[in-house]
């Protein structure tokens, strides 16, 4: 894969602040990505439901919880992820790839979820 490359990708991108969430989106459209943006835990898992994700970037604190419970749907189906956040303390499944610290370029947001696809596959 390309590292300027998402096309064909689907990237779930949870995030409350509309204006963050909209730099973040248009940067991972900008590459190629379909981009699921969605403010909520819930909507989230809504989107896990039914749609095919590859990957996922997530805001650790959103108004409905934290996303510990995201962390652990998306290990167990095998989905990478970002954790962007501006809390440090992230422990558990959500923070075993360690976090990405507000705020931070959106390409800098990008370029991680393309590594995460990239360890995936092999």
């Amino acid at each position: 894969m390309s590292r300027s490359n998402l096309e064909g990708y689907s990237i779930l991108l949870v995030e409350d602040e509309p204006l963050i969430a909209m730099d973040i989106a248009d940067e991972l459209e900008g590459h190629g990505a379909r981009v699921h943006n969605v403010p909520s835990v819930d909507e989230a898992l809504t989107i896990l439901a039914s749609a095919a994700v590859s990957a996922a970037v997530l805001d650790y604190r959103l108004a409905d919880g934290t996303a510990d419970e995201l962390c652990q749907r998306l290990t167990d189906m095998g989905i990478p992820f970002v954790i962007y956040s501006g809390y440090t303390e992230v422990e558990g499944v959500c923070g075993k790839w360690g976090v990405i610290r507000k705020p931070a370029a959106p390409n800098a947001l990008v370029g991680m979820v393309i590594a995460r696809l990239q360890i995936s596959s092999k």
